[in-house]
Order: structure tokens, then sequence, then C-alpha cells
């Protein structure tokens, strides 16, 4: 199986769950032996209870196969998967794997900070895409509300957020306007502006006015619209989750940022029962397996930012 286009491929013996890497190249390179072919067995754990493995590559060029529901380490990259004898490589050029050559800040609510979960979104795409993720979510922020209580705040961090209290000049666009250092940005919100009945029109200059900052630091800028939350379908104006998205989704178009549509298009919807219970850690706020929902649907819109 071709792993990529020069002298790279990975032997995989289902019958006796043996991996075989053949490197020349690329591979090599990473191992820092630029001249000889390297070749690593892999015994698979017979404890493995899955038909499945998750594969990945270290900095030194080693691969090793997971359990489907092993999450990867810092200092190792997720780079296909085996399923029932096949094999299954995707498209990361092996001579990026030394470094994570971009960083993403990635704004937004405490669904963003990692309230609800263990591993956000953004630290799925951090792996699956080999970025540096900051995490500058603000729980109970919008793009027009604020907050000055103990919520879970990102700071820059690479993961999950910690509680603090806030000052209360934490919009989306004031966050950007403290930490502006960015070439890559990623904004993620709106359901608190639904949840504090904002006006729409406040709303809409908000969210043009955020944008409209973002595009003067940085030509590369991707958003989302909030996903489905649990509760009442209308806030205390009359308004829907749904109209909130539509801003959204419509000043991106206008300027030509790619908006990722979260309320429709990940199969979220805590008003269901099983559903919210899968999904969700309270109705609002998703839980382990709904953020990496999130970093899947989202992860093709992110990726664009990195086409230069």
């Amino acid at each position: 199986i071709n792993c990529d286009n020069d002298r790279t491929y990975i032997e995989y013996d289902y019958e006796n769950k043996v991996l075989k890497q053949h490197a020349g190249g690329y591979w090599s390179f990473l191992n820092e032996s630029k001249l000889n072919t390297i070749e690593q067995t892999l015994q698979l754990d017979e404890s493995f209870s899955y038909e499945a493995y998750q594969l990945f590559v270290d900095k030194t060029g080693n691969i090793s196969a997971k359990e489907w529901t092993y999450i990867g380490q810092d200092n190792e990259y997720y780079i296909g998967y085996i399923y029932k004898g096949n094999i299954f490589i995707f498209g990361l050029n092996p001579r990026n794997l030394l470094l994570k050559v971009n960083t993403c800040y990635f704004f937004g609510d405490s669904i963003t900070a990692g309230v609800g979960c263990n591993i956000p979104y953004h630290v799925h795409l951090s792996k699956w895409l080999n970025i540096k993720s900051l995490n500058y979510g603000i729980g109970s922020t919008g793009f027009v509300v604020t907050t000055t209580s103990n919520v879970e705040v990102g700071n820059g961090v690479e993961g999950k957020g910690g509680y603090q209290k806030e000052s209360g000049d934490n919009t989306f666009l004031r966050t950007m306007q403290k930490n502006s250092n960015f070439k890559y940005c990623s904004i993620w919100g709106g359901t608190n502006d639904f949840g504090g009945s904002v006006e729409l029109e406040t709303f809409k200059s908000a969210v043009e006015e955020t944008l409209d900052y973002a595009l003067s630091i940085t030509p590369y800028v991707v958003c989302a619209t909030p996903i489905r939350r649990r509760g009442t379908e209308t806030n205390s104006k009359g308004y829907t989750l749904k109209q909130y998205c539509d801003i959204i989704m419509t000043a991106c178009k206008e300027r030509g940022i790619p908006c990722f549509d979260g309320y429709t298009c990940l199969g979220l919807y805590p008003a269901n029962d099983t559903n919210n219970s899968t999904f969700y850690a309270d109705g609002l706020h998703t839980n382990n397996k709904g953020q990496k929902r999130q970093a899947l649907g989202y992860k093709n819109y992110v990726e664009t930012l990195f086409v230069e």
C-alpha cells in the first residue's frame, strides 16, 4: 500500500496481525538515515477487541497500531486505519511530521473552551491536520454577550481550558484584538447570543464587525454556526437559534469565508433523548463523542486554511 509517492509502503498480514513498514526516502529521512531502507514489523496485541485499528506515526517515523478508542499523544500523528484486513492511509505527507508547521487560533465560547468534555474538537483537528491548535474559547461569551463569572477559558493553551473569573470585556472580537498575532483563525459560536436574546440587528452588526476585523489581520479565516441545543425553540425575544445561524452564514458568504453549518450538518439533535445522551453532556455542551463529531464535520473547512 503506497503511503507516499516516494518509495514508501506499508504491508499488512491480517491473519498474523503483523504490520510492516518499508521505507526509503521520506520515512528514512524522519529516522535521520537517508540512505538505508527501514523495515519495521509490528505485532498487533491479541487483546485488542476490535476488528479496526488506528495507525499512528511518531516523530522518529515509527508506526504503531492502536485500539479504535485510543486518543493519540502529542508526539504522534494519526495517518490511517486498518479495518477487516484493509489498510487505509490518509494523504498526510510524512515530510511534515517532524514539526507542527501551522498554528491556528480557535476563538469561541465554552464549547471551544472544553466544557462538558476532556478533548475539545480542535485537539482532534490538531492531530488529524498536523497543526498546533490554540484554545481561545471563553465560556458564556459570544459575538455580543460577555461574562464576569467564573467560566472555563482557553487562554491560548493547547487542549482544554481551565476555570477563571473573566473581565466582561471578552466578546469574540475583543478576544481577537487581545490575541491578534494569528495567521490562521477559526470562529465557532453564537449560541450565547441566542440564549441572551440579543437583538438580531445588533447581532448582525457584531458578526460583521468581528469577521471584518479577522480579515484585516489575515485572509485565512473559517467559521462555524452554533450546534443545536436542548430546550425552548425560541428565546425571550421570540427568535430561533436558526435565525442567528443564518446571519452568520450570510455574513460569511458575503465575505467569501468558508462557514460550516454546525446546526444542520452534524447529526446533533439533543431534543431527541437518545441523541442527547450519546453526544451531549448537558443538552448544550457536547461530550467527547459529540466533540469528535464536531471535529469530523469541521475538518475539511479548517483544512482549507492551510492551502496557499
